[in-house]
């Protein structure tokens, strides 16, 4: 059997030739998509999460300055 080096080109046959493949086509698109739908499931959750946080603070600040002013106007 011979030995094959790779810095000798003269071993590889045209139908050989090493074509390198973009890292994008190694992945298959079932697991592509999979990811996808995490990464939207999570930032919908996340968006409905901080939205609701916002509204309680919000609340919270309105809450606060009417105070403020009643206590002021009396």
């Amino acid at each position: 059997m011979a030995e094959f080096d790779l810095e000798d080109q003269k071993n590889l046959k045209d139908d050989q030739d090493i074509v390198p493949v973009a890292a994008e086509y190694t992945v298959a698109a079932r697991v592509k998509l999979l990811y996808l739908a995490g990464y939207f499931a999570l930032n919908l959750a996340l968006t409905i999460y901080n939205k609701a946080v916002l509204q309680k603070v919000f609340a919270l600040i309105l809450l606060s300055r009417s105070l403020a002013n009643a206590l002021t106007n009396s």
